[in-house]
């Protein structure tokens, strides 16, 4: 992709990945790099010759170019990120940053961009959408590969500690060992499973993924299968008690929102039904 990038545009390359920073030299455009760190020797280099850079120093977005500096906006103001502590946030609103800065964007006009952005399911589906749905955390994110569901999980730790159970399925397209590679991923933030096929299996046997995902799970954890995704959503949600976090890793992200929908629907439904009791039976809470 950045072979493509003309010569009066620019690359904007994150300097903490060496597969990445390394592309630098296959564009003759400016390369604006970004770290959620001001501490690396790629960044030290590349200020030393008047580039351009966006980092995280002391907890604010900043914007370099040689030995000049400028504060644009502290990540307590940034929504997306929960303050900074959402690490795959924070590279998503500095690699924006400097693209946008790269563009020839008014400071000002980022900041406002990066002070009222929200990842809401109307704005951007699908991408680490989090809500409540009577008194529980439910989390829908398109995360497929193992680093993206890495990724994630140290995104939902951040949120706090709470039960979680995961409604996962995974392409049947990929190697057996990326698909062990992504289920192990999530074990750093998963307490129980359900795992389903995919509307489109992509060549595997009916239920041949989840229970390739199940073999690479301890046997302790528990697990359950589910024909498909609304099946596995509606069967977790029936195992979650008030307080417990619910994770949908999307797979055709407007019918998962559907699914969701419906639980929110219905659940604001059952509170408003609760609050008619006739106040001179047992008081209901709302």
């Amino acid at each position: 992709m950045v072979e493509a990038v003309q010569n009066d545009g620019a690359a904007v390359l994150n300097a903490a990945d060496p597969l990445v920073a390394e592309m630098a030299a296959a564009t003759q455009a400016r390369v604006v790099y970004f770290s959620d760190s001001p501490e690396h020797h790629v960044m030290a280099a590349h200020l030393a010759t008047d580039g351009w850079e966006v980092y995280v120093d002391n907890d604010a977005i900043v914007l370099a170019q040689g030995a000049s500096n400028v504060e644009l906006v502290d990540l307590a103001r940034v929504p997306f990120t929960a303050a900074g502590t959402v690490r795959f946030q924070v590279l998503n609103a500095l690699a924006a940053t400097a693209a946008a800065w790269a563009a020839g964007l008014n400071p000002a006009i980022i900041t406002r961009a990066l002070t009222t952005f929200t990842t809401d399911a109307l704005t951007v589906p699908g991408r680490f959408n989090v809500q409540d749905i009577d008194g529980k955390q439910v989390i829908l994110d398109y995360a497929h590969n193992a680093a993206a569901l890495a990724a994630l999980g140290e995104a939902v730790q951040a949120l706090g500690q709470r039960r979680t159970v995961l409604v996962l399925g995974l392409p049947g397209d990929r190697r057996d060992d990326d698909l062990h590679a992504a289920v192990t991923a999530t074990r750093t933030f998963a307490d129980a499973y359900i795992l389903h096929d995919l509307t489109d299996r992509r060549g595997r046997a009916a239920y041949e993924v989840p229970h390739l995902l199940r073999r690479s799970l301890p046997e302790h954890i528990p697990c359950t299968y589910a024909p498909n995704q609304q099946a596995a959503i509606l069967q977790a949600w029936a195992s979650l008690q008030p307080g417990d976090r619910l994770v949908v890793i999307a797979d055709i992200v407007e019918e998962t929102l559907q699914t969701l929908h419906a639980l929110a629907a219905g659940a604001s439904a059952a509170t408003e039904g609760a609050c008619l009791v006739p106040v001179t039976l047992e008081p209901a809470a709302c």
